[in-house]
């Protein structure tokens, strides 16, 4: 097992050597500040990280294996930036004059193949997110409320569905896709007798005619909105910025706390592995077991 960790300036590898027991393994520093980092899907020991200040300018592909560095774009502005199944990545530029999204297929070395360019849409896309059970899908959050449906082995664009009459002041989590219909995991605040909640909400969505509907609405019962966020599955992870980390099973709405004072993010590292990161520089793995 081995552990990436992301800090200001670098990316460390630490691997287990016996139980309890981590050594570092490999370091890569940057002249730019470290944005994001996150493994890619279905690759083989390989890292996107994303470099920037207040905008990304430059994405690049790290091996856990060979401790190469591959850049797959750089000296341009990225608007968002996501792993996709079979060991892609999709780019969203910034739109300057017309946004363009594109997505890269990688070599099980980090190699990067000849990118596939998405049909573009007329909405400025804030965020990219893919589609569990349907790797070919890849969906985008306007800034407007509005989800755009891509083909990413064709490039087309099959679909612009708005919801902005259904949810305001939203972000798009995670696509799935289940017997034919595609949903959407939302983030919102909703407002209700002069207090404001934030919530998770389902979106079922038809490709085909463009129609949306609510399908189940999680309250998370706490009026801040969640600065780090993780999905898998149906389980989501968040740290609020006071450090509280909870987590809430969406299909079953139930939540539990896991910790309550300095955990800074969490991400998941697989169905039942939990990594948390903490203000003093402690990274810590959790085993979850759902109740």
């Amino acid at each position: 097992m081995c552990v990436c960790v992301a800090g200001e300036w670098s990316v460390c590898v630490w691997t287990e050597d016996s139980p309890r027991h981590w050594s570092l393994s490999h370091t890569w520093r940057f002249t730019q500040s470290v944005v994001s980092l996150f493994s890619v899907p279905d690759s083989d020991g390989l890292l996107c990280v994303t470099l920037g200040q207040l905008e990304i300018t430059e994405t690049s592909v790290l091996s856990t294996g060979s401790f190469s560095q591959s850049t797959v774009c750089g000296g341009a502005c990225l608007r968002t930036v996501v792993g996709v199944s079979n060991s892609r990545i999709a780019c969203g530029h910034a739109p300057k004059p017309r946004q363009t999204i594109e997505v890269h297929t990688l070599t099980k070395e980090g190699s990067i193949g000849e990118p596939v360019r998405l049909v573009s849409s007329d909405w400025c896309i804030e965020s990219l997110v893919a589609v569990e059970n349907q790797s070919d899908a890849l969906i985008g959050w306007t800034d407007s409320s509005a989800l755009i449906i891509w083909n990413t082995r064709t490039g087309h664009l099959l679909q612009t569905i708005e919801l902005g009459h259904m949810v305001s002041m939203a972000t798009c989590l995670r696509g799935y896709s289940c017997k034919g219909l595609l949903c959407a995991l939302l983030q919102r605040v909703c407002v209700s007798g002069g207090r404001s909640q934030c919530v998770f909400t389902l979106i079922g969505l038809n490709p085909m005619n463009g129609k949306a509907a609510e399908l189940t609405t999680v309250n998370t019962h706490s009026s801040e909105r969640f600065v780090e966020l993780d999905v898998i599955g149906s389980d989501v992870v968040g740290v609020s910025p006071s450090g509280r980390m909870v987590l809430w099973d969406v299909s079953g709405g139930g939540a539990c706390l896991l910790a309550s004072d300095d955990c800074h993010l969490a991400r998941w590292a697989g169905p039942n592995t939990l990594l948390t990161g903490h203000k003093n520089g402690d990274v810590c793995v959790y085993q979850y077991y759902p109740l």
